[in-house]
């Protein structure tokens, strides 16, 4: 049986008092007869199978509880026992290339893309016991050493991506070392660590379990200052996140999530990932989870699968609606558990919405029928439960460590349709948000950001980030916003047809199409462009910005007309949107862009002089 209770299934149906019946069943709400003392989210196990389920509300008549499995082959008077626990997952050393639902059950995915439950897998442990792993121990631990919760007392090697998994006390735990065992092979089952404490020796594996619904406990929480660099210039030069920050992605189509997916999994900072499909089509979601095995990284001679550092989550709209409420929960604390190795971690929920419509779904169950204002206010805060779980933190425990959880929230658009209200509520506990602009995917124009509603609330934490590369970047970033808000006023004067373009309004025009085609547009399927370095980002944007502004001031000076411009600086502007088809070597970069920005200037000076 899964391993989620302490004590265990047997102690507890030894017990009469954890013994009640059922008195109706609503699909997965089951409702019980009063359960004294019981308490909200705790599990209980239900009919002759065993159900899983949970407290999800009390009355002094009944108690209510979500089931996470198929009800029905339940009836009334069956009966359901108290566990005295709440749902917890296990975590340890295998947690990566696995495929979970929302209650840490192993998945196998068929060819036509729908997932099931292997043979016994129902039932079975999340991880692999009986795998073999080499454990390494931490020289800072030996027999009689003090150990708290949280500390580091040795590693496995998991794969070729993800080399180090460290091996931490549970939170929970402190006392005396009284073994820790030699360097070798063992599974999760076999004792790893005892620990003494009050006379009383505890032994602990290489996995430990905890509440899904629990914050993992850390000494403090930190300001971001790190931008969560993603490959994609859009995001990291106009709408940056930082590394624990948190995002709301609106998106109208399953491409938008794939690249969404790709673009914070692939070529980002993060160290590793964790996606969670909830509630959404099973195809959709087996589509993004087969790009994650499709993905490769280039290491050293060869490539490896980004899916070896990435915990997928699925569940499904054909799963049960409780199991998509919870997953969410799931995969935060496997975030949280990675986050406390000293990790930056990059959480993805897909999407929203189908999320809020389970939550709903179980409160109309229930009877809490709201008004729309009231159930928005809601909305959010129950949203917010997780997203507050996202940041920048210091560990708990030793050695000193710092680690983030980046929160990036899917919500879909609905035809075409972005202002709706679960997407508002995503947004509400969002300091970034990034819209996909249908029209533009229908133009073939990627990626398709909507350039007047995306925006991000993290420029001034990053200032300090961006400034040591470039002291001049949030001028870069400030002159090229500018330049796009413009397009709009430009486009209508050139349909009204009323007057001619002044020069500076056409050179406007030209350095705004250069940005959107050359600087915005990125091709991430070809090997040049589908990874932008920051320094060649902010190198585009300085040369870019050196031509408009030496243009600019060339016009207002009234020496020159932009059509002589086009004429003598014809050279750079072929360069200006060619630019981000050189491959150039990261550390040669910066000099490449400050030359060219240099040969502008000089092109400008040698004009004015004459």
């Amino acid at each position: 049986m899964i391993q989620q209770f302490t004590p265990s299934l047997q102690e507890i149906e030894e017990q009469e008092s954890n013994y009640h019946t059922i008195l109706s069943i609503d699909g997965p709400l089951i409702t019980v007869e009063n359960m004294p003392n019981a308490e909200i989210y705790e599990v209980v196990r239900i009919g002759q199978e065993k159900l899983l389920g949970e407290i999800i509300k009390l009355k002094e008549s009944a108690t209510f509880i979500q089931c996470f499995e198929d009800t029905s082959g339940l009836s009334v008077g069956d009966p359901v026992i108290r566990t005295r626990s709440p749902f917890s997952i296990e975590l340890g050393p295998g947690i990566f290339t696995q495929v979970f639902d929302g209650i840490q059950r192993r998945l196998q995915i068929n060819q036509d893309g729908s997932f099931f439950y292997g043979q016994g897998q129902m039932n079975i442990s999340a991880l692999d016991h009986d795998r073999i792993w080499e454990f390494k121990p931490s020289s800072n631990f030996k027999e009689g050493k003090l150990i708290y919760g949280g500390d580091i007392y040795g590693s496995v090697f998991e794969n070729n991506l993800f080399d180090e998994h460290k091996i931490m006390v549970n939170p929970l735990v402190q006392g005396r070392v009284t073994y820790i065992a030699p360097e070798g092979n063992y599974t999760l089952k076999d004792n790893i660590l005892e620990v003494e404490i009050e006379g009383i020796i505890n032994k602990y594996g290489m996995s430990h379990f905890w509440p899904v619904r629990q914050k993992r406990p850390i000494v403090e929480k930190l300001e971001g200052n790190t931008p969560l660099l993603t490959g994609i210039r859009v995001l990291d030069g106009l709408y940056p996140s930082v590394q624990g920050g948190t995002c709301c992605a609106s998106v109208s189509s399953i491409g938008g999530k794939i690249f969404i997916s790709q673009s914070i999994s692939k070529n980002s900072n993060s160290n590793c990932n964790i996606y969670v499909g909830c509630g959404e089509n099973e195809f959709d979601i087996f589509r993004v989870i087969d790009e994650f095995y499709d993905q490769k990284i280039p290491i050293k001679d060869h490539q490896e699968s980004i899916a070896q550092k990435t915990c997928l989550i699925s569940n499904s709209s054909k799963m049960v609606t409780p199991t998509t409420e919870i997953s969410v929960f799931t995969g935060i604390t496997i975030g949280e558990y990675f986050r406390d190795m000293g990790l930056n971690v990059s959480f993805i929920v897909d999407s929203t919405n189908q999320w809020s419509q389970a939550v709903n779904q179980i409160q109309e169950k229930l009877g809490e029928i709201l008004p729309s204002e009231t159930q928005s206010e809601v909305l959010t805060a129950k949203i917010g439960q997780f997203y507050n779980r996202a940041g920048r933190v210091r560990c708990l425990g030793s050695p000193e460590r710092i680690g983030s959880i980046t929160m990036v929230g899917i919500a879909t658009q609905s035809e075409g349709d972005w202002a709706n209200s679960i997407t508002n509520c995503t947004i509400n506990n969002s300091q970034v948000f990034w819209l996909l602009d249908k029209r533009l995917s229908q133009r073939n124009h990627f990626p398709t950001f909507d350039r007047i509603s995306s925006n991000s609330k993290y420029e001034q934490l990053l200032d300090p980030y961006y400034s040591s590369i470039n002291p001049e970047f949030n001028r870069l970033k400030e002159k090229l916003q500018y330049i796009l808000s413009k397009e709009l006023e430009l486009i209508k004067i050139i349909q009204l047809g009323e007057k001619p373009l002044l020069d500076e309004q056409q050179l406007s025009l030209e350095i705004n199409q250069i940005i959107i085609e050359q600087f915005i547009y990125q091709n991430t399927f070809n090997d040049y462009d589908d990874n932008c370095p920051l320094p060649k980002t902010i190198g585009m944007m300085k040369c870019i910005v050196t031509f408009y502004e030496c243009a600019q001031k060339a016009i207002q000076d009234e020496q020159f007309t932009w059509n002589l411009i086009k004429q003598k600086a014809k050279d750079q502007i072929y360069k200006l949107n060619g630019m981000k088809f050189y491959k150039i070597k990261k550390s040669e970069l910066e000099n490449h862009f400050n030359n060219f920005a240099n040969e502008i200037q000089f092109l400008f000076k040698n004009l004015q002089e004459g």
